[in-house]
Parts: structure tokens; sequence; C-alpha cells
């Protein structure tokens, strides 16, 4: 490899990579669960759009979940061919995995709603943005 090929190779790797590939990997994942942390004690129960990917190691991570409990709750799933993105819905404790109705999950009460921005459309209260243009809506009534 050449000096010059090296050199930009290193420039795209340490300056460009963030803005290039953090869609690919979710970048903004933890500043998402930071803001649901804060405010899911206010609610009884909390569903997140499947269009978070794989939200549950991010709510068993980022909650500091005891292991035990997630194991506990995950034997409760009917995986689809052994895959848990899958499934329909599927919970841990108070969090609840599936796509957002936006009929019945919206007159749910004391509910968070957390997804992307295509998931909710309309009745936006929060919107958190991050450098991946991922984006997810946070919606309580």
């Amino acid at each position: 490899m050449s000096l010059t090929g090296f050199i930009v190779f290193w420039q795209k790797y340490i300056f460009l990579q963030k803005a290039q590939q953090s869609a690919a990997i979710d970048y903004g994942t933890r500043q998402l669960m930071d803001g649901i942390n804060k405010i899911s004690g206010d609610y009884e129960e909390v569903i997140i759009s499947k269009n978070v990917s794989e939200p549950q190691i991010y709510v068993a991570f980022y909650t500091q979940m005891d292991p035990n409990k997630f194991q506990q709750a995950s034997k409760n799933w009917k995986l689809v061919n052994g895959w848990v993105d899958q499934m329909d819905t599927y919970n841990l404790g108070k969090y609840t995995f599936k796509a957002i109705d936006r009929i019945v999950d919206f007159k749910k009460k004391n509910t968070l709603l957390v997804g992307k921005i295509e998931d909710f459309h309309l009745k936006l209260c929060q919107c958190y943005c991050h450098l991946s243009k991922f984006k997810a809506s946070l919606l309580g009534s």
C-alpha cells in the first residue's frame, strides 16, 4: 500500500466512518435508550417498535437487567425458525416489542411508544435524531 493510499484509508476510517456507517451499526441507540430510561418510570408499559433493530438487547444492556431475568423472560418467547425478530410480539418485563399499531396502541393509557419516525406519522411529542438519521419518536399518553 502506498503512503497516499494509507493516508486516504486513515482519513476515511478516523474521520468519515461514523457519518458514513452509522446507520448500519444503529448509531444513536444509546442516546435513545438514555431518553427512554429517563421517562419510562412514568409509564406502566413501554412498546418498542421492531423497526428499532434487536430492541430487547438494548433494553437488557442499557437498563442493566439481571441476566437471570432476561433468560427467564426469553423462555416464553416462541421463536420463529430460531429468530427473535421474526416473532410478532414478545415481552421483557414491562417492555413489549412489536410493530406499532397506530389504531390500537395510540389509544392505550399510560403507555410509552418508541419507534422510528415512520412508525407514527402524526402526534409526535419528542423526536430524537442521531447522526445516522436514525430517528426514534417517543409518544406518551
